[in-house]
């Protein structure tokens, strides 16, 4: 099996019966809300170790290639690399709305950490975990597909993002110069459902076009 096979079919299927464990736990004791997208990045990491991969090549908060100041979730020395974020978007206490715009901007800002400031032969991975209210409306907004091994270009215009998805998009990558308007190629390589939540596994792929001004 290959280093990519085992990062992302193994390691996966660690990792998803790590979160059910853990999302049936936290939800029966209603502490969903204040759980840490570290929790999530660890499982991987951990689950990656457990993959038959040597876990001395398994980095976390790992500098960016081509920004050192920039740090990525997970960082596998294999192959040619791989590089992996992880988010986690979890319902708010009062149940109210969640800031959708936002966290649109969050989940932009490391496709475009993955595929800016990652060298080219590099493998690019993002892991989300996320209620079903998220999910409904990242796929309307045409950045997450419903079936798994479907692939296709979300164009990316900053004109059109909604203002506090450019804010998170400059809060988090902070001097980093940003082509626009530009396309990211996703690979939806899994998807998991429980309960009210879904798991995604997406490969980033490298910019299909890029027009700087």
């Amino acid at each position: 099996m290959s280093s990519k096979e085992l990062i992302t079919e193994t390691a996966w299927n660690e990792f998803i019966k790590l979160s059910i464990k853990r999302i049936k736990k936290m939800h029966d004791k209603q502490t969903m809300y204040y759980l840490s997208e570290e929790t999530f990045r660890l499982d991987y990491a951990f689950s990656i170790s457990n993959a038959k991969i040597d876990p001395s090549n398994v980095y976390c908060e790992y500098p960016c290639d081509n920004s050192f100041s920039q740090k990525l979730d997970i960082f596998v020395d294999v192959d040619d690399g791989y590089c992996i974020e992880i988010k986690f978007l979890r319902p708010i206490p009062s149940k109210k709305n969640p800031p959708f715009t936002q966290h649109y901007g969050a989940i932009l800002a490391d496709m475009l950490k993955l595929t800016l400031l990652c060298d080219k032969e590099r493998s690019r991975f993002l892991v989300i975990v996320m209620d079903d209210n998220f999910h409904n409306y990242f796929v309307n907004k045409g950045l997450l597909s419903r079936g798994a091994t479907e692939e296709h270009i979300h164009k990316i215009m900053p004109n059109f993002l909604p203002i506090t998805a450019v804010k998170e998009i400059q809060k988090r990558l902070k001097n980093i110069s940003i082509p626009k308007p530009l396309s990211i190629k996703i690979h939806t390589l899994k998807i998991y459902k429980m309960k009210h939540y879904f798991l995604y596994l997406l490969e980033i792929k490298p910019l299909t076009q890029i027009d700087v001004f």
